[in-house]
Order: structure tokens, then sequence, then C-alpha cells
């Protein structure tokens, strides 16, 4: 007498409904993920600025007051260079600032051929905002933040 053979097959319809389920879990993952890098990113822009403000008042002990934007020409990059260099010709105020994270500072403007002075970038890889003008009390550091543009809602500020 032959034996019966016993065969175990998929059919198409359960692999395709295997595949459906893993292209669902993957992208809930993805999702997830992306929340969380955009949480930690928002987290370490916190922590710079705690760092930079630690900074700025180290530099204000030592100086007399905040560095002064009201003469700076230019915009954001060029602010965020002044901050920099105001910050590291100060001791006491380079040494807080030595905390920071070094992937964050760059010589990245202009795009096509860098200048040669630093910047100071958010992880959005965007120039952080610095603005102080006297007689105010408060110096504004300013990341544009996950959307990349400046003064809107998701802006990542020290105040």
């Amino acid at each position: 007498m032959g034996r019966a053979v016993s065969r175990v097959a998929v059919t198409l319809v359960e692999l395709l409904m295997v595949l459906a389920i893993l292209v669902i879990l993957a992208a809930v993952a993805g999702i997830g993920f992306s929340r969380l890098d955009t949480y930690l990113k928002c987290q370490a822009t916190r922590g710079l600025m705690v760092i930079l403000d630690g900074a700025l008042a180290e530099y204000a002990q030592e100086e007399g007051g905040l560095p002064d934007t009201t003469h700076v020409q230019g915009g954001t990059t060029a602010r965020s260079q002044f901050l920099i260099r105001s910050l590291e010709a100060v001791p006491a105020s380079r040494e807080v600032l030595d905390r920071a994270d070094k992937r964050l500072f760059k010589d990245l403007w202009p795009k096509d051929s860098p200048d040669g002075q630093v910047e100071l970038y958010d992880p959005w890889q965007m120039p952080v905002d610095y603005n102080y003008v006297p007689p105010a009390s408060l110096a504004v550091l300013r990341s544009a933040g996950p959307d990349r543009l400046y003064m809107t809602s998701d802006d990542i500020t020290n105040r």
C-alpha cells in the first residue's frame, strides 16, 4: 500500500494577509520612531538653550552686560556668529559653552563658500537666533523647531 503524502502549503491569500500585516506594523513603527526623533531633538535643543543661558550669565557677570545685537548687520546667521564670537571671547562663558554638543557648531554659511566664522545650529540644521537689545533685561535665543520656520508655534526658545 502506498503511503499518503501530507503536503502543507500556504495559499496566496494567506501570504498576502501576512504581508499586509507586516506593512501595517512597519508603518506604525515608522510613525513612532519619527515622533521619538522629533521629541529627542526638542529635548536636545532645550538642553542647548540651558547651556547658552549659562554661558550668557557668565558673560554678563564678566563684562557687565549681555552681547548687544543692535549693531549686527544681517539676519539669523550673522547673529548666531556674533553670539559664538562673543561667548568665546570671555573665558568663563567659553568654559560653559564647551559643554554643548560640538556637532552643532559649524561653518555652513554661505553654503557655497564657508566664511571661516562658526555658527550655532539646532538639530534641524537651522541657525540658532540670538537677540538682545538694551535696555531689555533678557536675551532671547530661538530655534526654528521641527518645521524649520522662525516665529511659528513650534519654535523653541530660552524664555
